[in-house]
């Protein structure tokens, strides 16, 4: 149980969009809203966070990551794409699957 707090945050969050969007099950309308609002939401957040770190990695180099001079692993933190060497942020691993679990939901 110690472990659970990210499925837990799942059941959650799927409970809630379905009790939230239930009048809109089936509507394909309502797609695109859906999902430019949760990205809207969470984007902004996410990548604000990143640049704080990064520039915290950036001021102080013996705390940085050594690949954060890759640009292709910096680009793929940015825009949420997995990859073996993880993300500079390392919970954005979380807003991964909640992506895919919203397309899911969307589709």
């Amino acid at each position: 149980m110690v472990f659970a707090g990210v499925e837990l945050f799942f059941v959650l969050s799927g409970f809630i969009m379905v009790f939230i969007h239930w009048k809109d099950m089936g509507r394909r309308d309502k797609f695109l809203i859906f999902f430019l609002k949760r990205i809207t939401r969470i984007i902004p957040l996410y990548w604000f966070f990143l640049v704080f770190l990064m520039a915290i990695y950036f001021s102080i180099p013996q705390l940085s990551p050594e690949n954060l001079q890759n640009i292709v692993y910096v680009l793929k933190s940015f825009f949420l794409i997995p990859s073996d060497e993880g993300f500079i942020l390392v919970v954005a691993w979380t807003l991964t699957y909640e992506f895919v679990f919203y397309a899911f939901f969307s589709f």
